[in-house]
């Protein structure tokens, strides 16, 4: 699965938070410590599931199995509110 950002989304990052706004319907979300990782991880291009766990499980210093669980929670949230977009990457996923 390839993850990206949703291109309606500008971002804004404060020291202590990270709030992004939806431009199409001018809501703003406060991202929790786990999103804000993962956000900073997606960067500006489109990411691999496995690369992003790998890549957050580094950042944390945390096991495998706990950073697979916290990623695949964290990407729910942020699909829920259309802050990410989700394709698969081949026919398998």
């Amino acid at each position: 699965m390839m993850i990206r950002k949703n291109i309606d989304i500008v971002e804004t990052l404060m020291p202590d938070e990270a709030v992004v706004v939806d431009v199409r319907n001018k809501m703003f979300y406060t991202l929790n410590s786990s999103a804000r990782v993962l956000w900073g991880l997606l960067g500006k291009k489109p990411k691999q599931l496995r690369f992003l766990t790998e890549q957050y499980r580094k950042e944390l210093g945390i096991d495998g199995s706990i950073a697979a669980r916290d990623v695949r929670k964290c990407i729910r949230e942020l699909c829920k509110r259309k802050l990410i977009v989700t394709q698969p990457c081949h026919d398998c996923c």
